[in-house]
């Protein structure tokens, strides 16, 4: 049924719990499984405070190919298909959720894997979602996978 699933990854610990269950998806479909990586680093936020803006764009990147270096290692002992893709956010007005998007519509994805912390109230407003403002854009399936706290948590209330 899944022959190109999608999974973005952060390096949160959610992003990797995510990835895992993509993987024994991927095996179990047979599908190749695409790591996708949006480098976040909008000049805007920082051109003022630092003199050397590149440093913190090397870094960044530097740290996204990282996550996807170790992303990619860890699925191909599994034995699943994987490929990994940067995608640099620094100066697209795009939202990281759009950008995921783009890239889910570029690979041709059947299904798209998202982590999500399952914030509720003040704790999602605050810090967004880049799950949920996913899922209202999105064309094509995806699959949430949620943190283990987060389902504790939800199931107490």
């Amino acid at each position: 049924m899944y022959r190109k699933i999608m999974v973005a990854v952060d390096g949160s610990k959610i992003a990797r719990a995510a990835v895992e269950h993509a993987a024994r998806l991927a095996a179990s479909e047979r599908a190749t499984l695409y790591a996708i990586c949006v480098a976040e680093y909008p000049t805007a936020y920082y051109t003022s405070l630092v003199y050397d803006p590149s440093a913190v764009s090397d870094a960044v990147e530097a740290d996204a190919r990282k996550v996807l270096d170790d992303v990619t290692a860890a699925v191909a002992k599994t034995g699943v298909v994987v490929e990994s893709h940067l995608i640099d956010g620094s100066e697209v007005d795009d939202t990281v959720a759009e950008r995921l998007l783009q890239a889910a519509r570029d690979i041709n994805a059947d299904l798209v894997v998202l982590g999500t912390h399952g914030r509720r109230g003040v704790r999602r407003v605050l810090l967004g979602s880049v799950a949920e403002a996913f899922i209202r854009i999105s064309d094509r399936p995806v699959l949430l996978y949620p943190d283990k706290a987060s389902r504790g948590a939800l199931a107490a209330d």
